[in-house]
């Protein structure tokens, strides 16, 4: 018989806990108010240290647990029974998620100049054989920023659906293939019938860094992580043609970013220390011992000699070694010589943080297994040496590179804490607390909470329809909505790199003016009419400018006002 202790923790888990899950929550966002039931962790601890005080017996007959039962071991038997069809099916649903979470928030202007906007444009001007430059990103060629020679391969595709969107889906797609790679890797170490091989695509769909970085933007490397632990599932198995298709992913893998090769060299050291699979770690081991000097090599030669070629000096490897003296051996006597700057980047409250953030959604068990683990260890450095803390936000991107050992270290952390005072983080119940505590917000509330407003809807269907593909400044959260041209900048930057203005400026006040922040907009507005641009069109808070040797060129036609 349901006591009223159980049945009042039941309804708290139906309340807290699966209805924002479900349905992404509610919200009431006034004036001096904010209520939010959105987010699980407070939700999830609550629920849980009242489960402990019912104790299983108490909690049996819950029908949240029961449901619970069911589902896993409903997920467990399709699995194992239909694999390909169920991985399939789940990965449609998730990539479908994350696609449709980035686009409606690019919908309703969430987006920025950065990133979405400068891969834009960088894609548009590779397609149309203008070279690899950005002029979002100051006109510069984008190898000299980073070294993501996988656009190449994006590039003929954007030819065809030249659309913001296009790069959005893309990474949608290509980062929920990594939830089947994470489960044919699980099943490598621990077989078809363990537990943590049915969890391990689930834990990759649910990690907060994983769908953060998709909800972020849009960056090449995101392709980084399911493409490097495809080929660790490749290089790792004992067959021949799947061997071939993991140097092919680790190939893909490689281009993805100039780092990718530093994360390489560090998985081939865990491989040469015996971080493969018992029945193919003899091959994993030679393969690892020749991979580390090559992709040593490769790192070097993508950070120093490839802006060199392009025109340039790679752009954050010059600013981020500028604080320990300006070169690599500089950084290498860093601890000694600057331990201040050094140590005090390396262990600060903002990495720490990251750290904490990065290993809690996974139960902490990746530490377990340190071979595997070397993996991570250069996405962190490479982020916990720089400047700032802007890239040890756990809110951005940054995370995809250290979660590629993380998530190759999980099912050898799964098997080395049994039997040891840790044993209970690998257990199912506790790897579930953690993964939903540091869940975060829900896509479905992401979705429903970008819904656009009736003028950034007027936005996209009337106004930047009726642009033509002339040159263009315009505010920061309007350039992604018009990259896919030759010339595009924020409004703080009316000229192009040869001297000439852009021959079209839109201003909208209602949107990110991230450029102008702090600047007075009237000493601006004095600058175009210096430079003889007039305003042609207006309606309420956006205004067109264009450049006297320009006019009529900036509007295909004439948009109606009322959503204006």
């Amino acid at each position: 018989m349901t006591s009223m202790k159980t049945r009042l923790w039941d309804a708290l888990v139906w309340v807290l806990v699966i209805f924002p899950l479900v349905t992404g929550g509610i919200w009431l966002h006034r004036s001096g108010l904010k209520l939010e039931l959105a987010e699980l962790a407070i939700p999830v601890l609550l629920v849980s240290v009242l489960g402990l005080h019912l104790g299983r017996s108490g909690l049996s007959s819950a029908s949240s647990v029961r449901l619970a039962e069911r589902t896993w071991d409903f997920w467990k038997t399709v699995l194992k029974n239909r694999t390909c069809l169920t991985l399939s099916f789940s990965f449609f649903l998730v990539a479908l998620l994350l696609g449709l979470s980035s686009i409606r928030r690019h919908w309703a202007f969430g987006s920025g100049a950065y990133d979405l906007g400068i891969f834009t444009n960088g894609l548009w001007n590779l397609s149309h054989g203008n070279g690899y430059f950005s002029s979002v990103r100051g006109g510069i060629n984008l190898l000299t920023d980073h070294q993501s020679f996988i656009v190449w391969l994006i590039a003929p595709i954007f030819r065809v659906f030249p659309y913001e969107e296009t790069l959005l889906i893309a990474q949608a797609v290509t980062l929920a293939t990594g939830g089947v790679a994470a489960y044919f890797l699980a099943r490598q170490y621990l077989g078809a019938k363990h537990w943590g091989t049915a969890a391990m695509p689930l834990l990759y769909w649910a990690y907060s860094p994983v769908r953060n970085a998709n909800a972020f933007d849009y960056h090449p490397e995101t392709m980084m992580l399911p493409l490097l632990l495809f080929a660790i599932v490749g290089i790792q198995s004992s067959k021949l043609s799947a061997r071939l298709w993991g140097v092919l992913a680790l190939i893909l893998g490689l281009a993805t970013k100039e780092t990718a090769p530093a994360l390489v060299s560090a998985v081939s050291l865990g491989w040469a220390l015996g971080a493969g699979p018992e029945n193919t770690r003899r091959f994993t081991k030679k393969f690892g011992i020749f991979l580390i000097p090559f992709s040593i090599a490769l790192f070097a030669f993508e950070l120093k000699w490839v802006p060199r070629l392009v025109g340039g000096e790679h752009f954050h490897l010059h600013e981020h070694l500028m604080q320990y003296g300006g070169t690599f051996w500089d950084l290498a006597l860093a601890p000694f010589v600057r331990p201040s700057v050094f140590w005090g980047n390396l262990f600060g409250t903002s990495r720490l943080k990251f750290l904490f953030y990065t290993l809690a959604p996974l139960s902490f068990l990746p530490i377990f297994a340190w071979r595997n683990c070397l993996g991570s260890l250069p996405g962190y450095l490479l982020l916990f040496l720089t400047s700032g803390d802007h890239k040890v936000s756990i809110q951005y991107h940054y995370a995809i590179e250290p979660a590629v050992g993380l998530f190759w270290a999980m099912p050898s952390a799964i098997l080395l804490a049994k039997n040891t005072r840790w044993e209970k983080l690998a257990q199912p119940g506790v790897v579930l607390f953690f993964a939903l505590a540091f869940f975060g917000k829900s896509e479905l509330y992401r979705i429903r909470r970008s819904a656009p407003d009736e003028h950034q809807v007027w936005l996209r269907q009337q106004f930047i329809p009726c642009l033509s593909q002339s040159s263009i400044a315009a505010s920061s959260g309007f350039i992604p909505h018009v990259s896919a041209r030759d010339w595009a900048s924020e409004i703080g930057n009316i000229l192009q790199t040869d001297g000439r203005p852009v021959s079209c400026v839109v201003i909208d006040y209602d949107l990110n003016n991230w450029s102008m922040a702090g600047a007075p907009w009237n000493g601006f507005l004095n600058r175009l009419a210096e430079q003889k641009y007039t305003s042609v069109y207006n309606c309420g808070s956006t205004t067109l400018y264009e450049h006297f040797q320009a006019l009529g060129e900036c509007m295909k036609c004439r948009p109606n006002c009322s959503g204006g």
